[in-house]
Parts: structure tokens; sequence; C-alpha cells
């Protein structure tokens, strides 16, 4: 088992309620709201303006500066409104409104890497952006800004599969049912860093998820390793993950890159491998945590971004798994869209 960071506290994790039950795909809604920012940095500038027809992918939000990220539609529809609208982090934010069509039309923009793994580091970096990739722990630090200062500087790769907070199981779900993803995405960035092994970092209670993706990296001969660490708070914490699994400390008021680590979300790398692998994908799509509270039946479930958050509670009343990776009751605002790494 990897060694210890300083400190932390032994919370009862409270993951028995759905760690064992599938991810569940939720019914789109019929209308979305997707705000030009959904990431640190510049937002976006619409593209599009009321009237006009978008299909799933097709990018509506222009990146506003170095720092940003394009932003695509989760569905496809018509554009209702161009409009500031309540946002997350307070205030109102210019946003995109629209509505369904339900006839999940795909961009025809989006290709399939021909070779993916022949892409050079700035190759990827240059996929990684045109979908609009961010962290999704929390800070949503654009991906292709992280990989490409990066680049030349870290010699240590680690993706944050800790997962340590209570009730929380998306992640660990998403280990479960879609290793291939998570390798073959952790593959992607030890080609894109030139490093020899990529390290995934996982809280030991979830062994039987380490063992799942141990099985797959001998499928495939990943340049993958499956680092088992303590059970404890904040061990998914970037400054924690790093000492835990790289033995490095990261400076008082520094990043993890000034020790030569980078660090990864788990989900964050699975959409590297979406849009590596797949037709191109771009981040459309989150895993987050229902709870019923009438039925006592918790699920973890799969939705578009910017799904309202009543429609994803309104049902049960219960209980959501927010961006900021704590459960949250539905009261408060908050962004369902990108979400640590």
């Amino acid at each position: 088992m990897a060694q210890a960071f300083f400190g932390g506290v032994h919370p009862n994790d409270m993951k028995a309620a759905t760690n064992e039950k599938a991810i569940e795909q939720l019914e789109a809604p019929a209308e979305v709201v997707i705000p030009m920012s959904m990431h640190i940095g510049a937002p976006c500038k619409p593209i599009v303006a009321v009237g006009d027809k978008v299909t799933i992918g097709q990018k509506i939000g222009e990146p506003g500066g170095f720092v940003s990220a394009p932003i695509h539609a989760s569905v496809s529809g018509t554009v209702k409104a161009v409009e500031p609208r309540p946002f997350s982090m307070g205030g109102t934010m210019m946003s995109v409104v629209i509505e369904n069509d339900f006839q999940n039309t795909v961009c025809p923009d989006i290709h399939p890497v021909e070779d993916p793994d022949s892409l050079t580091p700035e190759q990827l970096v240059e996929i990684v952006k045109n979908a609009g990739i961010v962290g999704q722990g929390g800070a949503t630090f654009p991906t292709h800004v992280k990989i490409s200062s990066g680049l030349g500087k870290v010699d240590y790769v680690i993706i944050n599969a800790a997962e340590c907070e209570p009730y929380i199981t998306g992640d660990h779900r998403t280990m479960l049912e879609r290793p291939e993803q998570v390798v073959k995405g952790a593959t992607l960035l030890a080609k894109c860093f030139g490093v020899e092994h990529v390290y995934i970092g996982i809280e030991a209670n979830k062994q039987n998820a380490a063992d799942v993706l141990n099985k797959t990296i001998a499928e495939l001969n990943a340049p993958v390793v499956v680092e088992v660490l303590h059970t404890r708070y904040p061990q998914g914490a970037e400054k924690q993950l790093c000492q835990a699994v790289s033995g490095r400390q990261v400076p008082s008021g520094k990043l993890p890159a000034d020790a030569g680590c980078c660090i990864f979300n788990l989900n964050t790398t699975c959409a590297i491998y979406r849009a590596g692998y797949a037709r191109g994908e771009q981040d459309r799509h989150r895993v987050r945590l229902r709870r019923h509270r009438a039925q006592e039946h918790r699920v973890p479930h799969r939705h578009p971004h910017l799904q309202a958050v009543r429609r994803l509670r309104r049902p049960a009343g219960g209980y959501l798994q927010a961006d900021h990776g704590r459960p949250h009751d539905g009261s408060g605002p908050v962004q369902c869209g990108r979400h640590r790494g």
C-alpha cells in the first residue's frame, strides 16, 4: 500500500447504499440552460442565435481566452434564448437555452481519430481543447492548459480515483463498469507526457475496482499502475494524493506541477479517452448520485450537462451529488456541468 500523508480523518464513508448499484442513464430534459462559463478562466462567447437548430456536440460557445474551453450543446434542438440566467457561482451568466427535440442528432463535424495511438502530444492537446474538456473534480481548470503547461516539466502523472468523500460512488462505479476507458485514457496521458507509467490512486475501500483495473491493465498491456491508498479523508485532495502516491511533498503555496506531478480526475481521464478513441466526443455527460428518499433507493445516474437540478431531484425529493463533490440537498444553486483534476 502507498504511504500516507500527514493527518487526515476517518469518517464513516456511507457508500454501501450505492457502491453495488450500476449507473443508470437519466432521460434527457425538455430544456437545458448552458451558461457560457463552465470552467475557470474567461467565459465563452455565444456563437448561436435564437431560432438556430443545434445538434449534440455542436460548439455553441467560443473560448474567450487561453485559459478557457469551448462549450458544446448537450442535446439537439432549437435555441430558445441567449440571455443572462442565474449562475451557480452567484449572480447571472450569459447562457444558451436549448429546447430539446429528443432526436439525439449528433453534430456531423464529430469524427473519430484515425489512429489514437500515434497522436503526438501537440495533437492530443488540440483534441482535448476542441472537446472542451475541463477538470471534473471541482476546479474545472481547462485540461488542455494543464497538459500543455506540464509537458517537459512533469515526470509523474497521477489519476485521482480516491473518491474519499462520504456517500459518493460515481467514480467507483465508473471504474467497475468502464475500466477500458480509464486505462486507455491513462495510456494516452502516458504517451503524451512521455512517462513510463501513469499511477491510479484508489482508496482501499474500493479494492474490487482496483482488481478490475489491474485485470484490464494486464489485458491491454498498458503502462498503468494501480496504487491502493489508505482510506482516509482528504486522500483525494491533490497535495495529499501527490504525497501518498509519489512520496513528494508539494511546497506551501505551490501546485503539484512544482513537485513534478500532474494529477487528473478519473472522469477527466475518461473524457480524454472518449475524445481520442471514441468519436472525438465532447465532454457532455457526468455521473451524479441521486437519492430516492421515499424508497430509500440511491443510484448513480448519468445525465447531460446542465440538466436542471430540480429535474434531477423532483421525482423523489432526495439528494444530488453536486460539482463540488459533496452531498447536496438541492436547495441551493448547483451547476450540473463539467466537474477534481
